[in-house]
């Protein structure tokens, strides 16, 4: 049952994605019917609606979205650090620190931490299309791990901006800057370290087949619902994360109040975006298109894993941040020429259609 504070926040909600809903399709008909530069206006537009969402978040009431109340804790101080080994996440609580000296308004730090969850991205945006800018911040919005990042899981939000944009500079092979980004997106939230490493060796997988096969066999492992916390355990680096968190998503408490087992649902949703990235990697044929694709496949297939305990989603959310990335060449004029049957316009119904699906239960 939701409380009234998020009953307004989620019609507000509604409200400001109907805005962007309209105005992107007309940017959409601008440029692709009429043959119109709409480069200027969309950055204009996208720092418009960047700064209306951190506002949206910031200022939202702390009863809104259920971890808020714990992201708050370290900055109203009703936790106490003897040592930094008692936190779980540095970043947030280095934020709070910090953010707790210039002001001890709420509001304040949540109009922080929404700022460094949309920033980050606006920059990644920016720099990975040009071109498009708005269109693509639309396909952000679109999907449902934005809304929940941005006024539920907003540690994890935090991260996946660090680890996106960190992705730009990696691709780039600026190592240093890539290196503090990724450091950033883990202090924040230490699941990011299952992407950026599943990214890295991603690199070395060349038989893209590999990944169909890895997706294959999870998604069978997954059915017969093993629990393969123990296996983890055992992985290093990941097994810091297995004692730090998965452990607790196997509680008798936890797997009463979350849907475990398969996940048909989830599964065909991201199985959706694994051919729509099947058929445009055929097309673009781009090293890191292909190396975002297989990321993705890996990450789903790490994510089919997770079903078997509670909060599955919040691993699929290291998959989904990528689904953007997928569907990104769609705009480009010369691709929609050659794909004609999956076209910008269609993504645009598709992204909008998600949105409402999850938003309007």
């Amino acid at each position: 049952m939701l409380n009234k504070e998020e009953i307004f926040f989620n019609r507000l909600y509604l409200i400001l994605y109907l805005i962007l809903s309209f105005v992107t399709f007309i940017i959409i008909i601008e440029t692709y019917y009429k043959n119109k530069n709409t480069k200027k206006i969309q950055l204009l537009l996208l720092n418009f609606f960047c700064i209306i969402y951190i506002f949206l978040f910031g200022l939202r009431d702390v009863n809104v979205g259920v971890d808020t109340k714990y992201s708050i804790l370290y900055f109203t101080g009703k936790v106490s650090v003897n040592s930094l080994s008692d936190v779980k996440d540095l970043g947030i609580y280095f934020i709070s620190i910090i953010t707790k000296k210039i002001s001890s308004n709420v509001s304040f730090f949540l109009c922080i931490m929404a700022s460094i969850f949309i920033i980050p991205l606006n920059i990644f945006i920016k720099k990975i299309n040009i071109n498009n800018t708005l269109v693509l911040f639309f396909f952000f919005v679109s999907f449902f791990f934005f809304r929940n990042m941005g006024m539920n899981t907003i540690r994890q939000g935090v991260a996946v901006s660090f680890f996106l944009l960190g992705i730009f500079y990696y691709f780039k092979n600026k190592k240093i800057i890539t290196s503090i980004l990724f450091i950033l997106a883990f202090l924040n939230h230490a699941s990011i370290i299952i992407a950026i490493l599943i990214l890295i060796v991603s690199r070395y997988i060349y038989n893209i087949r590999f990944s169909y096969y890895v997706y294959i066999i999870t998604t069978i492992i997954s059915i017969t619902n093993i629990n393969i916390v123990n296996f983890l355990s055992k992985v290093p680096v990941i097994n810091i994360l297995v004692q730090d968190r998965l452990e607790s998503y196997y509680t008798e408490n936890a797997m009463e109040v979350y849907r475990v087992g398969f996940r048909p649902d989830f599964w065909l949703f991201n199985t959706l975006f694994a051919i729509i990235g099947y058929y445009v990697n055929k097309k673009v044929k781009d090293i890191y298109y292909t190396q975002i694709y297989v990321t993705y496949l890996c990450l789903s297939s790490f994510f089919f894993l997770m079903f078997s305990g509670a909060f599955s989603d919040r691993f699929g959310v290291l998959s989904w941040i990528l689904i953007p990335l997928l569907i990104l060449p769609l705009t480009n004029k010369d691709l929609n020429k050659k794909i004609n049957y999956l076209n910008i316009f269609m993504i645009f119904i598709l992204c909008f259609s998600l949105f409402l699906v999850f938003n309007l239960k």
